[in-house]
């Protein structure tokens, strides 16, 4: 079918941006208007892009476009990374491109999904966390945290996501929820340092989204996915719209989607059922050697813990009102989710107007509402407060006192104690999440002259939060139900001691005693609202000053430059109500405080790329480039930030490139991390001085406040988990990085199709804002007695139950990151009559692999450092396998066997980790200890997807059907205890996100196109 004029522009500047990106970039999946995603084209094989035209065959109606708006143009494609137009997509850093095919052959609907498949990302919030989730969805590059990588749409900023406490995990870092995954044209993924580009935020690097405009039709897109076991369904529905006008000067596409993600509890799955834990059986001494059902102190059958004399014991389960001695623990797994339930709306709208060469006006409008639940065990007093039994509280047998040591002859009248009651007569706790996010933007470019060209913008955003948990237990209303009087044996005269209004005894003393009118008087629920906002006023110039004759005589073109100001403000507020500001709910922590903060910034900033010899003997080009930019902050300790970078491209022929990039990038402190007051959480851990047999010696837990009477008696942290102190300090400064690559591109000739990269990458972070471990904390203070004041002890020794009891780690400057690495991208693409194999049709090859040398980290300037590559666990977090790769193949089958027919498989590698409590640095392992044998190394984990992809021969609709399964062969997670597992992004027994949780899962789809 013959294209159009326009349309012709339109596939050579998607021809354009394929070629550069794969020839130069060793890119991983390449756009054209109907290529595989991992099509590769050779910019300088005329017989390669007449192939590829002949592929193309008829447009679907969707093309790519700039930033803001407006048809690409051969002399104008900008690149992530860069301001300055080239005329092609190149650059001297590594970027990986995934275009909207990968999406669909991977049956993505959450993009976090599609991100973390890539060996560059890490796992961050997603769908699979529980315990911890914000509702929100992060990318993190390179591990380094998701509040170093910036994320933009169309080269701008996107709203931070999460405008709540950092007690319960609030960040900075943007929502890709935000992103409806239908509209995205390609994804550009920037691993490495760009605040000179960008501003702050873009330490580890960027992900940008190019979203599909000038599209032309109506389009319905709808996809349904589950496990073979029946269960975590998901559906998605799409609708996109297009058209153009003026003549094809201007262009409305609108979009509207919903997905809903159906709940799946952990119980439905072998390897999550029970809250696993490590124990020693004695037989190889200091060694974890077997796996056990532990969950959490927390009982049904109510747990307490008398301070004085120490003992622990139970409730009788059987009813009796007696105590027992301690002989089980809560498994609380089967409530988590496995999968949360989540529903997802997004609406927008993108347009454009070119009135003339030195004119395009263009806007967009984007909204999205999320609204999700995160479910865990019923909530319970967790040993949060000291209670004084006395003899006149009826509910207390005469066995229970006995038990106590009260109230016989010469015996005192009360005692204190800690209670550990599970209260699942409330149901399971409930925390309802729903985010609104919204992002205006107007702006205009065009050219001046045969020189300059400009681009102006103003953009809001804003985020709405609100959050909704349920079915938590009031503390204080709690202390208030047990303080009981009345007759004993005789419930009918007892009542609250305070006599405050529907105040009903809790009778926790038998189990299964509590009234309807009690469990109603303790319950608690608590409300919190925020709003994060963001203003952002751009403008900036772009110039080819070879037109002035600036130029290098050797070179062909000349001095290239773009530069201008950006005002952006930024404002954070968040208010919890009565019960989350006063700590009243047990399950919460600590106290949550309310904020209301904000900054601006002024930036200058500049490029300039200066070729410097082109097409001469043995150089095929030599290009130089330079960036600076100059912030100006509203803030205490970080006014003024540099960030400045330089790169260089070599190629002594058309077959290979040396490239290479040196960036000074910075991350000004955000609001959560400057201003959120401090706040008892919780953390993953354990207490070295704690149990019948600490890890570490008396003398060494002495340090940590432990009293010689205490030793060999503490009470380890219910469920693993400990109190931390956690908070902001305005007295933050920035932080400082340098980034370093190296790579070299091989794009030979006499291989066609074929080209490949391989990239050094150097990161070295200093001034690192953040907090000391409170795990590192505690095996600096055992090892070498540095901060032992961070480390406060409770009632009994503890670290956790009272809010008192807390390892102290608010935000500080601290010490350094450092990470190290390789990157492999290779590309091949070849019809297979080339290969001699008749006609066959086209095979398209894609490999990319990340090798992690090196992962240091120093918690302070005086401390040891410790590296975490190919580690994981209580301090290295998340696992950090030293390689993983990913390897797609997509054959498209010939019309002589099926027209329209595509099959591609992928294949995804997660090499193994070691636990990093067994590693001889004594930041990770103090003293020694205890050596953990059942976690001591995940296996490699490898997964095979497969989907297919039908064309139907329509004349009048263009309909594709897609079929698909991940983890075709059925690969589980690997499982970690909970005495290695850590972290927000630990749950049910694995790392969600890291690996497959749901098991196989099968996904249909069909796309239908109107012209």
């Amino acid at each position: 079918m013959k294209l159009s004029a326009q349309g012709q522009l339109r596939l050579a500047a998607k021809l354009a941006f394929a070629a550069g990106a794969s020839s130069l970039l060793g890119v991983a999946h390449a756009a054209d208007a109907t290529a595989s995603p991992t099509q590769a084209i050779d910019s300088s094989s005329d017989s390669n892009l007449q192939l590829a035209q002949a592929e193309a065959g008829t447009p679907t109606g969707v093309t790519g476009g700039e930033a803001g708006g407006g048809p690409v143009s051969l002399k104008g494609i900008q690149v992530t990374g860069s301001r300055i137009k080239q005329p092609s997509l190149t650059s001297n850093a590594a970027l990986q491109v995934v275009n909207d095919k990968e999406i669909k052959l991977e049956g993505t609907v959450h993009i976090e999904t599609l991100l973390n498949n890539l060996p560059q990302v890490f796992s961050d919030q997603n769908n699979g966390v529980n315990n911890g989730a914000t509702g929100a969805a992060n990318v993190d590059l390179r591990g380094l945290g998701a509040t170093r990588t910036l994320v933009l749409v169309d080269g701008k900023r996107v709203v931070s996501g999460s405008p709540e406490s950092p007690a319960t995990n609030g960040t900075s870092a943007a929502d890709l929820n935000f992103i409806p995954a239908a509209l995205v044209d390609r994804v550009e993924v920037l691993t490495g340092g760009a605040s000179a580009v960008y501003g702050s935020d873009a330490i580890a690097g960027v992900v940008n989204f190019i979203m599909k405009k000038d599209f032309e039709g109506f389009t319905i897109d709808g996809q349904w996915g589950t496990t073979d076991h029946g269960d975590a369904t998901n559906y998605t529905a799409n609708l996109i719209w297009g058209t153009n006008f003026a003549g094809g000067g201007g262009n409305v596409t609108l979009y509207a989607g919903y997905t809903r993600f159906d709940a799946l509890t952990e119980d439905a799955r072998d390897f999550s059922k029970c809250a696993i834990g490590a124990s020693a059986s004695g037989k190889l001494g200091k060694v974890y050697d077997q796996a056990v059902c532990l969950g959490s102190y927390t009982t049904p059958n109510a747990t307490i813990i008398q301070l004085n004399p120490y003992q622990y014991f139970q409730v009788d389960p059987a009813g009796s009102r007696t105590f027992v001695p301690f002989s089980s623990t809560f498994n609380y797994n089967p409530y988590n989710y496995l999968q949360r339930p989540d529903q997802r709306y997004t609406l927008g709208g993108f347009a454009h107007r070119e009135f003339s060469e030195h004119l395009d006006v263009y806007g967009s409008a984007m909204f999205m509402t999320d609204r999700t639940l995160s479910q865990v065990a019923p909530s319970g007093t967790f040993f949060k407060d000291v209670v004084t039994l006395t003899c006149d509280n009826p509910m207390l047998s005469s066995q229970e006192q006995q038990y106590l040591g009260i109230c016989g002859t010469g015996q005192p009248t009360s005692t204190d104690v800690v209670i550990g009651k599970r209260a699942v007569e409330f149901g399971p706790r409930v925390d309802d999440r729903t985010h609104t996010e919204y992002r205006i933007l107007f702006g205009a470019k065009g050219s001046i002259d045969s020189v300059w060209s400009y681009d102006a913008s103003v953009q809001r955003s804003e985020t709405i939060f609100a959050d909704h948990f349920m079915h938590d237990l009031s503390s204080q209303r709690f202390l208030d139900a047990i303080n009981v009087v009345g007759t004993p044996g005789d419930p009918s005269t007892w009542q609250c001691a305070s006599g405050n209004a529907g105040c009903a005894p809790f009778d926790i003393f038998a189990t299964g005693q509590l009234t309807p009118a009690a469990i109603a008087y303790v319950q608690g629920e608590g409300l919190a609202q925020g709003r994060s906002t963001e203003q952002v006023s751009t403008a900036s110039l772009t110039g080819d000053l070879g037109q002035y004759g600036i130029q290098i005589p050797l070179a062909k073109s000349g001095l290239q430059v773009a530069g201008g100001f950006e005002y952006r403000t930024e404002a954070l507020d968040y208010s919890p109500d009565q019960e989350f500001h006063t700590g009243d709910l047990a399950g919460q922590g600590g106290p949550q405080q309310p904020i209301k903060a904000g900054f601006g910034v002024r930036d200058w900033f500049g490029e300039a790329q200066l070729p410097i010899v082109q097409d001469k003997f043995l150089v095929k080009d030599l290009e130089l480039d330079a960036a600076y930019r100059l912030s100006n902050y509203d803030l205490q300790a970080a006014k003024f930030v540099h960030a400045y970078k330089l790169g260089f491209r070599f190629s002594p022929t058309e077959d290979v490139t040396l490239r290479g990039t040196w960036n000074r990038a910075v991350r000004a402190p955000n609001l959560q991390e400057l201003f959120f007051p401090a706040s008892v959480a919780l953390f993953s851990g354990t207490d070295p001085c704690a149990g019948t047999n600490p890890t570490a010696t008396a003398a060494e837990c002495a340090r940590t406040g432990v009293t010689p009477s205490q030793y060999g008696s503490i009470p380890q942290c219910s469920a693993k988990q400990c109190n931390q102190l956690i908070g902001g300090n305005p007295e933050l400064q920035a932080e400082r990085a340098i980034t370093r690559q190296l790579g070299l591109v091989f794009t030979p000739r006499f291989l066609k199709g074929f080209s490949s990269t391989v990239d050094f990458y150097d990161i070295i972070i200093g001034n690192e804002i953040g907090v000391v471990p409170p795990t590192a904390i505690l095996n600096d203070c055992i090892n070498s007695g540095t901060f032992c004041s961070l480390i406060h002890r409770g009632p009994g020794g503890v670290i956790w139950g009272p809010n008192t009891a807390y390892v102290q780690a608010t935000n500080i400057n601290t010490g350094f990151v450092k990470q190290r690495g390789v990157d492999v991208v290779v590309d091949y693409n070849r019809y297979l009559r080339d290969l001699g194999l008749g006609n066959a049709g086209r095979v398209d090859l894609n490999f990319v692999g990340t090798y992690i040398s090196t992962f240091s980290l120093k918690n302070t300037p005086t401390s040891e450092p410790y590296d975490c590559a190919g580690l994981y666990g209580l301090t290295c977090g998340n696992p950090n396998p030293r390689w993983r790769h990913k390897l797609r193949v997509t054959w498209d089958l010939p019309p002589s066997l099926v027209s329209g027919l595509e099959v591609s498989a992928q294949w995804r590698y997660i090499g193994s980790t070691l636990a990093d409590v067994n590693a001889s640095n004594s930041q990770l392992n103090p003293g020694g200890g205890f050596h953990d044998a059942i976690d001591a190394k995940t296996h490699i984990k490898q997964y095979l997807d497969l989907s297919l992809a039908y064309q139907l021969p329509l004349e009048k609709q263009d309909i594709t059907v897609r079929f698909g399964v991940t983890n075709l062969n059925n690969e589980g997670p690997a499982v970690v205890t909970s005495n290695v597992g850590a972290g927000a992004f630990y749950s049910a027994n694995t790392y969600p996100g890291v690996y497959d949780t749901l098991g196989r899962v099968f996904f249909l789809g069909a796309t239908v196109h109107f012209q």
